[in-house]
């Protein structure tokens, strides 16, 4: 069946042997799922100097590159430890500010 967005089909999805589940789903062709990301970028001392800034860059890019209208991004970062820098968001601000607070510091331990 189609509707004014898109292409309405049923969905199976097998749970266990002899158990399955039926469910309608609502596919919109060409308008992908939302999505929701976790970036993570080494922090450590050997990402210091240009490492670390290619990172930043490259959070940068993805962050341009996703439909915040659909999707959310959180920064995680790791060295001696991880840390959450930016919750997940749908701000694209709030992860770029956070990935241009990293300072490349301490061992990796984890």
């Amino acid at each position: 069946m189609t509707t004014g967005r898109g292409r309405v089909s049923n969905q199976v999805r097998k749970l266990r042997e002899g158990a399955t589940e039926y469910f309608n789903m609502v596919l919109v062709e060409g308008v992908p799922a939302p999505v929701d990301v976790v970036l993570v970028v080494d922090r450590s001392a050997s990402m210091a100097g240009p490492n670390l800034a290619d990172a930043v860059a490259a959070v940068d890019a993805f962050v341009a590159a996703v439909d915040f209208k659909r999707s959310r991004v959180a920064l995680v970062s790791f060295a001696a430890d991880a840390t959450r820098d930016a919750r997940l968001s749908a701000d694209p601000q709030l992860v770029r500010s956070a990935a241009r607070r990293l300072v490349a510091d301490g061992n990796t331990f984890i």
